[in-house]
Order: C-alpha cells, then sequence, then structure tokens
C-alpha cells in the first residue's frame, strides 16, 4: 500500500451522466472511476495538466554509490539520474473507449485511475522519489493515485486483474505485454511463475502450463493474435528476440500485480504508435481489447461484481 490512509486523500465526488461515481484527487489531478466489478485500467502517462506550483522532474544526482538522489535540489546533476518525462499519447482515449466497450459487453463498469498529470510533474509509474523528486504537491498527487489502487483493489471480493495502459515508439510497432519476465528471459526460456505479475493466475490454473499462459495458445496475446494484431508475447512473436526491443512491465505492473502476493494479477500494455496515431485503428483497437479483455475475464477471473 503506497499511502497509510486514503482520508489523506482530498477528493471530491460526482457523478458523471452514466451514474458511475467519480473521484478526484488533489486540484482534480487525478481522476477515479469508481467500479463495480474485478478489473482495474489504469493510464498513468497521459496526463496534460502542468500547474506551475508544481516542479518540474529534470535530472538527479550521485550519490557516493552511484545511486540516484532524486531532488531538483542537489549538486552536480547527473546525466545518469535524468527523469523520463515523454508522455504516452492517445492512451487516455484508448482506456476510455475499452472502458465503455467492457461495459457494452458485461453491464459493469471496470474501475479506472486516471493521471490528468503531465509526466514532467509526476510519473505514478515510478518509487516515489524518483516519481516527484520531493515536490510536496506532486507527493500529494501521487498518493491518491496509488491509492485509489488500493481503494480498487480492496473492493475485490476474490481475483481480479489491473489493467496498466502504456505507448511506446518501438520500432517493431508491436503490442508489448509486460508480465515482469525480462527479454533476456523470454529468448532464454527462463519462464518462473513465481516472479511474474500473472503468479496468482498461473497457481489457479495448474492444468494449464504457465509458458502457454504467458505466450502460448491460453495466452492474453493470443486473443489479441485472433484480432490480427502483432503482439510480443503471444504464439505469433514467443520473444522479443535478441535485438528486439520490448517493455516488461513497470512500478504498478509489480506493485499491484501478483508477483509478491495477493490475489490480483496485472498486465502491462504498450500500444505502439501506429495504432496509437491513427484515430480508426485507434479506436477499432480500443473496441477489440475491450473485446479481449471481457474473454480473457470470462475465461480466468469470472466477471465478478464488486460492491
Amino acid at each position: 500500500m503506497i499511502n497509510d490512509s486514503l482520508c489523506s486523500i482530498l477528493f471530491f465526488i460526482f457523478h458523471s451522466s452514466n451514474g458511475v461515481p467519480v473521484l478526484h484527487g488533489q486540484d482534480s489531478l487525478t481522476t477515479y472511476y469508481v467500479g463495480n466489478m474485478n478489473l482495474i485500467i489504469t493510464v498513468p502517462h497521459n496526463g496534460q495538466k502542468a500547474p506551475v506550483n508544481i516542479s518540474d522532474r529534470t535530472k538527479g544526482c550521485t550519490d557516493q554509490n552511484n545511486n540516484c538522489v532524486w531532488s531538483n535540489n542537489c549538486s552536480p546533476q547527473s546525466s545518469s539520474c535524468k527523469a523520463i518525462t515523454i508522455g504516452d499519447g492517445y492512451t487516455k482515449n484508448i482506456a476510455m473507449k475499452c472502458y465503455n466497450r467492457v461495459h457494452e459487453l458485461t453491464g459493469l463498469y471496470p474501475h479506472m485511475i486516471i493521471s490528468e498529470l503531465r509526466r514532467v510533474k509526476m510519473d505514478p509509474n515510478r518509487e516515489i522519489n524518483e516519481a516527484t523528486f520531493g515536490d510536496p504537491i506532486a507527493i500529494q498527487v501521487y498518493n491518491d493515485f496509488h491509492g485509489f489502487i488500493d481503494q480498487a483493489k480492496n473492493s475485490f471480493s476474490e481475483h481480479g486483474l489491473l489493467i496498466d495502459m502504456h505507448g511506446q515508439t518501438h520500432p517493431e510497432q508491436w503490442i508489448e505485454l509486460g508480465y515482469l519476465i525480462s527479454k533476456h528471459k523470454l529468448v532464454n526460456n527462463i519462464l518462473d511463475p513465481s516472479t511474474s505479475s500473472i503468479k496468482s493466475l498461473n497457481s489457479r490454473f495448474n492444468n494449464i502450463s504457465f509458458e502457454s499462459l504467458l505466450r502460448g495458445s491460453n495466452s492474453f496475446g493470443k486473443l489479441l493474435n485472433d484480432y490480427s494484431y502483432n503482439v510480443v508475447p503471444s504464439p505469433n512473436n514467443p520473444d522479443p528476440t535478441a535485438s528486439g526491443n520490448y517493455y516488461s512491465g513497470g512500478f504498478i505492473t509489480k506493485t499491484y500485480g501478483s508477483s509478491n502476493c495477493g490475489n490480483t494479477d496485472a498486465i502491462q500494455i504498450e500500444a505502439p504508435k501506429s495504432i496509437r496515431f491513427n484515430s480508426s485503428i485507434r479506436n477499432k483497437f480500443a473496441r477489440d481489447l475491450g473485446d479481449v479483455i471481457v474473454t480473457f475475464m470470462q475465461t480466468y477471473y469470472g466477471l465478478a461484481k464488486t460492491d
């Protein structure tokens, strides 16, 4: 759990036009669509707000052990401790359309948490020091984002799934699914379910091999392959190859997936620029992704209604 108490979150509530409760954190810099099912969608890197009272994340410094000190006030600054500040264009748009498609198919609403803050100000997909550079308002917004995920997870009575929505610009233009299995391990077939973000899923379906759940006929990637998407890992691309680009999952996937403990699995989805920046392709992908998520949920999690 990121913060000690949800009581620290400063929020107000309104109901959207479809009757879904919506919570807002500090200065409306985090939005939480409160769901009623065992699915969470997070969008950490497509915020557009950049208030001047929050410092930009720039470069930190290194200590005597060459570890990064994430602060704008240290010196000398080091290029090896430069914050990543590029956002993931159109991932909020994809997530919203996917959210609507899931509701259309199931009658239920996913939980969805969105950072409205530009990544240069705060990065929810990093640990708190790198994420905020110690800025007090950024820390509050960070705690809002992660507190809302905790709130959503705590509403689950049984197993659940978190989808962390991202974008990348790798030249392969494939969809990258992150399960905390590194490129090296995928390429060399070092597949340990105990360190993956779908550890719980694997333990519940011990009649199916972990490899099949990860990249075979029973995988999320296989369902996307069935819609003609180029995906790694999947039956069509079991691994990125030694020279390929691949993101295996970040802080959100590690923190809220089942690699450490618990019954909630997590998958990081990295959509390529070719999908995100073409409106017709993007809209189709969002709809198809909703279809795939529902099929995956029905198969492995059930569509459990939560309080």
